[in-house]
């Protein structure tokens, strides 16, 4: 087994990778798997790709640009879902500080 298919049996394994990350919000373990992913990259891009393998490199890199466009719409789903709780959570917190200056000014001295 030369390089180039060792590097490709590797970039096969990160979609998973990168899925489960996700799921599970690890946004710094995802950002270490996309910065091996792309030394993988890196590194294939740079080996002498023989002709027999032309057609497997490409249907990977396809793959993976595939499964990226859904990760991305995943994650800014994520994002989105975020944002909203964030907001939420500083109104209550606003609610919350006016309540209780209410409730300090109605306090008899």
């Amino acid at each position: 087994m030369d390089s180039v298919d060792v590097l490709l049996d590797t970039l096969s394994g990160f979609s998973e990778k990168i899925a489960q990350a996700i799921d599970c919000e690890a946004w710094d373990t995802l950002n270490e798997i996309l910065i091996h992913r792309h030394k993988c990259l890196e590194e294939l891009f740079c080996a002498p790709i023989k002709s027999t393998q032309r057609s497997t490199v490409s249907a990977l890199l396809l793959k993976i640009q595939q499964e990226d466009s859904l990760f991305m719409a995943g994650v800014q789903d994520r994002k989105q879902i975020l944002q909203k709780r964030a907001s939420l959570l500083s109104q209550g917190r606003k609610s919350v500080k006016v309540y209780q200056s209410e409730q300090d000014e109605s306090k008899p001295d």
